[in-house]
């Protein structure tokens, strides 16, 4: 076997596996798909090993193409890597950064992000992944996503955690909606009979107001599933229900009189929010850029 490495196969097959056929990466990639095929024969006649089970639906990884492509993805990652740290030694930061953020909270913190990355970073290319807490984990732990903003970490000892931001849910609905004076504590017994408006299960903000609401003796009446804030908020805004949420998703509505909300209490239901990265993945420069933005939107300062 040679000694000279050639990263070409290994990129090749890493789009195969991951586009689960030859005419879809093929496709991506712009090749011929008969080329695209002999270059993973080659590959898989080098190490003298079948590295994809092909069939009708397209292809898998048998145990062998499993190991290359873990090893074969972090290669080409750790390349990736030098060359964004040889651009951070010219005075260019730059890369792209991947960031896993709950269904619920992309309208706060997407827009800013972006716009702050746009005027610092302009080389940083950023990816934002919905997905919830077990989403999260596995994404981080596979390399998916470089950092994810979530609520109520579990504590794993390979995850760093950084505390953001404490919020507090509130009852959220049309001013007026309520006798209730706007901004006062409501006790979560009170929500009995409203017609709610929630992000389904497992989100754990769905979670902790059911346990709340159990904890009070009530059960809450969901009348709509739904994802996503601003669908959401649609919905109370056409008076379908009410729902429930961090208060800071709705800060600005609420300041503008578009819409209302009151605090929960009894109990109190006070999520905090975390900045969440691997042990296991080393943190570019970008990522690290990234990471100062977020920590600057909720007015953190560097660790």
């Amino acid at each position: 076997m040679t000694n000279r490495l050639d990263l070409r196969p290994l990129y090749l097959f890493v789009q195969v596996a991951e586009a689960g056929s030859f005419s879809k990466a093929a496709a991506i990639l712009t090749v011929g798909q008969p080329a695209l095929s002999r270059e993973i024969k080659d590959l898989e006649q080098r190490y003298d090993v079948q590295l994809l089970h092909r069939n009708g639906r397209g292809v898998s990884l048998t145990d062998a193409g499993e190991q290359l492509l873990t090893h074969a993805k972090g290669l080409l990652r750790g390349l990736e890597q030098a060359e964004q740290e040889l651009l951070t030694v010219r005075g260019t930061v730059s890369g792209h950064v991947a960031i896993g953020v709950p269904p619920l909270f992309g309208h706060v913190l997407n827009f800013s992000l972006v716009k702050t990355i746009r005027a610092r970073h302009p080389k940083v290319a950023l990816t934002f992944m919905e997905g919830f807490t077990t989403d999260f984990l596995e994404w981080l732990a596979k390399g998916a996503i470089d950092l994810a903003v979530m609520y109520n970490p579990p504590n794993i000892s390979t995850l760093i955690a950084e505390h953001l931001h404490d919020d507090r849910l509130c009852l959220v609905g049309l001013p007026h909606s309520l006798k209730q004076r706007v901004g006062s504590e409501l006790p979560c017994r009170a929500l009995a009979g409203l017609p709610m408006v929630m992000a389904p299960r497992p989100h754990r903000l769905r979670v902790a107001a059911d346990d709340a609401a159990k904890e009070a003796g009530i059960t809450l009446n969901v009348v709509v599933g739904a994802t996503g804030t601003a669908t959401i908020l649609d919905l109370v805004r056409g008076e379908v229900g009410f729902t429930i949420l961090p208060e800071s998703l709705i800060r600005a509505d609420v300041k503008a009189k578009a819409l209302a909300a009151w605090p929960l209490k009894e109990p109190v239901i006070a999520p905090r929010l975390f900045l969440v990265t691997s042990m296991q993945r080393p943190l570019t420069a970008a990522t690290n850029a990234v990471i100062e933005a977020v920590r600057q939107r909720f007015g953190r300062k560097r660790g």
